[in-house]
């Protein structure tokens, strides 16, 4: 099982540790302390497509998006993927579009599914919070601010596209697997203009979501 996803590997270098940045030890102990959730199909459709409308705005170029469900109809999870390569990012812009991505897909999860779940997202919270640090050593600045601004950005980032994340997500639970190259799908990624700044207003639900990322990645810090 990997905690820690390759993606967030390569932000923090091949030459580093993540132990500055995540305890395994009380990572093991969050995952593994906590009922097991089993993932609806609107869960995941509405999770991958977060990431998916987010490749697009982040300038990462939308490639596709999948689900699979256990033989019970239940137990979904899924993929989504981008068509430019993480790891030749090299400045702090790219981690921290990185970033908002990961968190887009558990954030219109928690936002726009009937049952999201931070928690269960965890190793993609690290994730992202991995990249911001990376990215705030490159900038100089305090990281932990630059976690919050980005968590927010994230947000406001879902809630400005929740339309074209839920049509979307309509599309995946039909098909399982859809193409950024699909004629329905590109309709719908057309209307992805680009991300949003820190300084929008987000719902107070959605700072609500914003405030357990920072608690439940704060609970597997050192």
């Amino acid at each position: 099982m990997r905690l820690i996803s390759h993606d967030a590997q390569v932000a923090y270098g091949n030459n580093a540790s993540v132990d500055r940045f995540v305890s395994i030890d009380r990572l093991n102990r969050f995952l593994f302390t906590r009922p097991p959730r089993s993932a609806s199909l609107d869960d995941a459709a509405i999770h991958e497509c977060g990431h998916l409308v987010a490749f697009e705005a982040e300038n990462l170029i939308a490639w596709s998006a999948k689900i699979n469900g256990g033989s019970n109809g239940h137990e979904w999870c899924g993929l989504a993927q981008r068509a430019r390569d993480f790891g030749s990012y090299v400045d702090a812009p790219h981690f921290l579009a990185e970033a908002r991505a990961t968190l887009a897909g558990p954030i219109a999860e928690e936002l726009l599914s009937q049952s999201g779940s931070l928690a269960s997202s965890i190793a993609e919270l690290v994730g992202a919070r991995i990249c911001v640090e990376r990215a705030a050593e490159l900038l100089f600045v305090d990281p932990e601010s630059l976690w919050i601004k980005t968590v927010r950005e994230a947000a406001a980032l879902v809630e400005r596209y929740a339309k074209e994340i839920e049509a979307l997500a309509e599309l995946l639970e039909k098909r399982k697997k859809i193409t950024a190259s699909s004629p329905s799908v590109r309709k719908i990624l057309k209307r992805v203009q680009g991300g949003v700044s820190a300084s929008c207003t987000i719902s107070p639900q959605a700072q609500h979501a914003c405030d357990d990322i920072i608690r439940l990645v704060a609970e597997v810090s050192p």
